[in-house]
């Protein structure tokens, strides 16, 4: 199965409030950014196969009963994920205070994800984003909007940015997409890449996504609630 990237649009409408994200299949691509200076996350061989040799080892303790990813509920982490089979968000705090957002879409209908209902819990407060920060290519000249285009079936990637401070570690993570809100629930490190494994194997392309969940053995993760007004 190809990864369907997300691909920045590299010269946007000028004073256009959006920027469309839309399905490329280039074999071997990933949706997961890792460094504002790194436009995709690259799984190479090696690390395809550490990681599937770390899955069989977890796999095969937790068999045993001598491990489990459930034995401890986390409070705090770099790491959140939404599951659904409409949609997968993840956030992972790059560094303090700079999160990126990632998003698929497995839809085909196309939406406006507003970087102001991006909202981080940070110790008893949820602080929203301000601004989506899209990579260009060139670190001097990224493309500041408050808003982009998800456009059905597509893959994309953006950094956050607004009072974040310092923060690491938030408590929460919550994105409003329509008139739902999605509840993202914090991951280990190791579960947080071994979901990314998973999703940049999907074929955005698929008929039915239900035989890439199958094959994939992907599971939903977070809750949804109708957002309030």
């Amino acid at each position: 199965m190809k990864m369907a990237v997300g691909v920045v649009r590299r010269h946007p409408i000028v004073g256009a409030p959006c920027v469309a994200a839309r399905a490329s299949h280039a074999k071997g691509g990933g949706i997961f950014r890792k460094s504002l200076g790194a436009v995709w996350y690259q799984i190479n061989v090696n690390y395809r196969f550490l990681i599937t040799a770390a899955v069989l080892a977890t796999a095969a303790l937790a068999a045993t009963g001598l491990w489990s990813s459930d034995t401890k509920t986390l409070e705090k982490s770099r790491y959140f994920a939404f599951v659904g089979r409409d949609f997968i968000f993840t956030l992972e705090m790059y560094k303090p205070g700079v999160p990126i957002l990632n998003f698929v879409s497995m839809v085909d209908t196309e939406y406006n994800l507003f970087a102001k209902e991006i909202r981080l819990t940070l110790e008893s407060r949820k602080v929203p984003a301000k601004f989506f920060i899209v990579d260009t290519g060139n670190p001097k000249e990224p493309v500041i909007i408050p808003s982009v285009r998800m456009r059905p079936r597509s893959a994309f990637g953006v950094t956050l940015r607004g009072d974040f401070g310092e923060e690491k570690e938030p408590a929460g993570v919550t994105v409003r997409v329509g008139d739902e809100d999605l509840k993202l629930v914090p991951l280990a490190s190791f579960d947080f890449e071994n979901l990314a494994l998973k999703v940049n194997r999907l074929n955005l392309r698929s008929p039915d996504f239900g035989d890439d969940w199958r094959i994939l053995k992907l599971e939903t993760m977070g809750t949804r609630e109708r957002a309030r007004r």
